[in-house]
């Protein structure tokens, strides 16, 4: 069994414990019959549901992103990428002491809702073992439209490749804990990335000391568990 530890920055008492896609579809719905397949079962194995923690609007017009709320929310929980992306919900933060864990996210292809509907997902994977950061969800807008999002929607998935049986476990992400774990994503600012020559992963993994480093933060969230 691997632990996950987890977290959202901003977010951290509505914040709802990753659910099972399998689980959630076996029970939840109707018999279809791909929910027997092993092969899907198999794609799906420790897949999980990642729930918005609020319910807002975003208006993708022309290269400008706006929202129902005030500009000052949107300053705060929109990140512009490029003329038709974006990101939000920024603050989600897993944790293993694992060696190696890669995990991916993926686009919530089985949901109905805007984000599957109406937009793309940027999806993506790394070695949670070697480089825990946190996610956020970055989506291309299919064209000019609004989304909207609501508390409990399933935003993406996150699948931990792995054949062992995934136990999460939540913790309070205190400022000083906050600080430490943005520490490996925010080496990424020491690029431009529209100059410098695209590093790969593994050069990220090289800045830290993992296992020092982890045993560092781990201190702390095991002081802090919830």
């Amino acid at each position: 069994m691997i632990t996950i530890y987890y977290a959202n920055f901003n977010n951290q008492l509505v914040f709802q414990e990753p659910i099972s896609i399998i689980k959630n579809y076996t029970q939840n719905t109707w018999q279809r019959q791909f929910l027997k397949c092993p092969a899907w079962l198999q794609q799906n194995k420790n897949t999980f549901g990642i729930k918005s923690t609020q319910e807002f609007s975003i208006t993708s017009k022309d290269g400008t992103f706006t929202s129902d709320y005030s500009p000052e929310w949107c300053e705060r929980n929109i990140e512009v990428r490029d003329r038709d992306t974006c990101s939000f919900e920024k603050a989600t933060i897993f944790f293993t002491m694992e060696d190696s864990l890669i995990v991916e996210q993926r686009a919530p292809v089985l949901e109905n809702n805007d984000i599957k509907t109406k937009t793309t997902l940027v999806e993506g994977a790394f070695d949670l073992g070697k480089w825990p950061r946190p996610f956020e969800c970055a989506v291309i807008f299919n064209q000019n439209d609004t989304i909207k999002v609501f508390e409990d929607d399933i935003i993406y998935y996150v699948k931990f490749h792995t054949n062992e049986k995934i136990k999460f476990q939540k913790f309070l992400a205190t400022e000083e804990i906050q600080e430490m774990l943005r520490m490996p994503a925010d080496t990424r600012k020491l690029l431009d990335i529209n100059k410098a020559k695209i590093k790969p992963l593994e050069y990220f993994y090289s800045l830290i000391d993992p296992k020092r480093y982890k045993k560092i933060v781990y201190k702390k969230i095991k002081e802090n568990l919830l």
